[in-house]
């Protein structure tokens, strides 16, 4: 695998700088984050720091002042730094979050049971089992965009299917390619059917 990770690889890579905070306040050292971190290219390095700065608890963000070393960066500093790419994809996910409703309205409901009676239609009767992730847009006069969530890329059964389970395996670049279009809709339904029950 590349050195070079996306957004969302990078943020969940936030956990080893948290375990690495105990060993930071044990020996007033770093040990694990700092092999990590060394093997980032110079952009992810930033994008991570960004991420511990601005997302991380108080124990994340005392190691990544460690990992930045002499020179304290702050986070618009981090930000000006990176590449626009790399801007335009953190204002999107804090828009995203700031824009997360607590509840379902009652138009989105509606069109959740719409798409479940779909389900139903299309996935209900079969004698294999089928998964998909369904995106509801955030405008409710698109469509929702059915996303396949069945296959092995490479795997020799991919094209099979049983009525057991499904096998569900995407590689990497659309495991990003998921998770960018989940991030844009405003509710993520996962449906699939149980043939054996």
């Amino acid at each position: 695998m590349s050195n070079s990770y996306y957004l969302e690889e990078l943020r969940d890579k936030l956990s080893v700088l948290k375990h690495d905070a105990e060993f930071l306040y044990r020996y007033g050292a770093l040990s694990g984050s700092i092999d990590f971190f060394d093997k980032l290219p110079p952009e992810n390095q930033r994008v991570l720091l960004y991420l511990a700065l601005t997302e991380g608890d108080e124990d994340v963000r005392n190691v990544a002042h460690r990992l930045m070393g002499p020179v304290p960066n702050s986070p618009e500093e981090l930000l000006r730094q990176m590449s626009p790419y790399n801007r335009d994809q953190l204002e999107e996910a804090r828009k995203g979050r700031q824009s997360k409703q607590g509840l379902m309205t009652t138009s989105d409901a509606e069109r959740a049971a719409n798409e479940l009676r779909e389900a139903c239609n299309r996935i209900g009767s079969l004698a294999v089992e089928e998964a998909f992730w369904i995106l509801l847009p955030c405008d409710p006069t698109e469509k929702a965009l059915w996303i396949e969530a069945a296959g092995e890329t490479g795997q020799v059964l991919d094209g099979y299917r049983i009525s057991s389970h499904v096998a569900y395996e995407p590689t990497r670049d659309e495991k990003h390619s998921l998770i960018v279009s989940m991030q844009k809709a405003a509710w993520v339904l996962h449906v699939h059917n149980h043939p054996d029950v």
